[in-house]
């Protein structure tokens, strides 16, 4: 059985269309969680009645908590073999639960593609499509590195939760639950890193089985567009990272490598904050950092283990390129300008004796 979790805040308009696409599926052995999280605009009268016609539906009214709390909420009471969450404002294809439960068998994740419409249902651009296929790791080094590396690559296999079908007992086993989002940014990718973390393996299918309804009013458009404020709360994602990985037994190559991971969360933040403000040098990234940030000890801790670690540096990303994350991660510790204009010259010199190519 599949446990579906339906975020429920204020989206009466959109309500009955959503739960209409999970009602009308194929597959039909599945208990469909509402989660009504307070709102306020008959939402939950229609949750009651649906769990009036179709006994597969319970309704859950709780004050309101935000995104987070709701889908917990959900996992609290689900009781299926796997999780799927779908937002309360978009839809599905008749055929996702079929196809996904096709998929999963040898496999501890689906992810699959999805598209933007409007509030028509009129396509916006082409679907966002993942590499489709399946990926193993045969080792703790390969799957840490994916972790280090690829995971943050969205247009890989994405990280939002509509678009995945979990296994509850990967997530129940270790204790998975998002994390807050009143306090983090990407609450999404914190719960599908953690949970690819205890994975050995993911299957990506190429069909468009979410339909993601773009509308200014909806979860993510209420939420802070301060884009310097999405530093400092993707500076607490990495810290509730960190604290799980170091919560469990194992991971040793990740664990020792974790400040690349911190990197990579922060390299999202300032390409989310150069989308509304446009490019950033060095200089005001430092800036932005110390004016946001505020567990700045716990960034400096994360900074210090990348530019402690100079030869994994070099080994991953190769001599000149390496220098330079250790350049700007130096420069974002100390401030040191005279230090950053030295490096900018080595990195000059390495280039025209050809080291980049070491």
């Amino acid at each position: 059985m599949i446990s579906i979790i339906i975020l429920v805040y204020n989206v009466k308009p959109y309500l009955k269309l959503c739960v209409d696409s999970i009602l009308a599926q194929t597959y039909k052995d599945f208990e469909l969680i509402l989660v009504d999280d307070g709102s306020t605009d008959g939402c939950g009268v229609i949750c009651d009645d649906y769990k009036k016609v179709d006994p597969r539906v319970q309704v859950i009214h709780q004050n309101n908590g935000g995104l987070s709390a709701a889908r917990n909420t959900g996992l609290d009471h689900a009781i299926g073999e796997y999780v799927y969450f779908v937002d309360g404002d978009d839809y599905v294809s008749p055929v996702l639960l079929e196809k996904c439960l096709q998929a999963i068998d040898g496999y501890d994740l689906v992810a699959f593609s999805y598209q933007k419409v409007d509030e028509d249902g009129d396509n916006i651009g082409n679907p966002i499509e993942f590499c489709a296929g399946s990926l193993q790791w045969n080792s703790e080094e390969e799957k840490a590195y994916y972790l280090e590396e690829t995971f943050f690559n969205y247009k890989y296999l994405g990280w939002s939760a509509w678009g995945r079908l979990f296994r509850r007992d990967i997530i129940e086993k270790n204790r998975l639950r998002f994390a807050d989002n009143k306090v983090i940014y990407a609450e999404d990718m914190y719960f599908s890193y953690c949970y690819e973390l205890h994975c050995n393996s993911i299957i990506c299918l190429e069909d468009v089985l979410y339909f993601y309804v773009q509308r200014a009013n909806s979860i993510m458009g209420g939420q802070d567009k301060n884009a310097y404020l999405n530093l400092n709360r993707l500076n607490e994602l990495s810290k509730d990272i960190n604290k799980h990985l170091f919560s469990q037994d194992g991971f040793c190559a990740l664990k020792k490598h974790f400040p690349l991971v911190h990197r990579k969360i922060i390299d999202h933040a300032f390409d989310r904050i150069q989308i509304d403000i446009g490019p950033m040098d060095v200089f005001r990234k430092r800036e932005a950092i110390v004016a946001n940030v505020l567990d700045i000890d716990y960034f400096k801790n994360q900074a210090r283990g990348i530019t402690n670690n100079k030869k994994e540096l070099k080994n991953r990303f190769g001599l000149v390129d390496g220098f330079r994350i250790y350049r700007d991660w130096r420069y974002y510790l100390n401030g040191n300008k005279f230090h950053y204009q030295l490096s900018r010259v080595i990195i000059r010199l390495c280039k025209l004796l050809g080291a980049e190519y070491d």
